[in-house]
């Protein structure tokens, strides 16, 4: 019964629980995407999105709906806006610190996502 105990205390000192407890996240904030698969814009985006996503993803979250799945689009519908894509960057207290509707270059989504990251 000691050994089960210590290695209890042990995996919670250690993981933070054994039974996948909640941890607070690592993430400086969220980067959500809105796009639709028969938008000409959207497929444009695509690779940026990509690139960023490999280059930030372990200090910020990415989360991707497509307007044409029916319950992504139920999830993405919080997030109002009116025109794909739409480009949503988050605080990790949730706070919407940056929108745009339309493409962007790599280098404002960049800039956004490095000044959340570093703030």
């Amino acid at each position: 019964m000691k050994k089960i105990i210590a290695v209890v205390l042990f995996c919670a000192v250690l993981f933070g629980s054994c039974a996948g407890g909640s941890e607070t996240s690592a993430y400086k904030g969220t980067f959500v995407v809105k796009t639709t698969t028969t938008c000409g814009a959207c497929k444009l985006a695509k690779p940026v999105i990509d690139e960023l996503k490999k280059e930030y993803g372990e200090k910020i979250e990415f989360i991707e709906y497509s307007l044409n799945d029916p319950e992504q689009r139920a999830k993405a519908d919080k997030y109002e806006t009116r025109m794909v894509p739409a480009f949503i960057i988050m605080d990790s207290d949730g706070n919407e610190v940056f929108k745009h509707e339309g493409v962007l270059p790599k280098s404002v989504l960049e800039y956004q996502i490095k000044h959340l990251i570093d703030n």
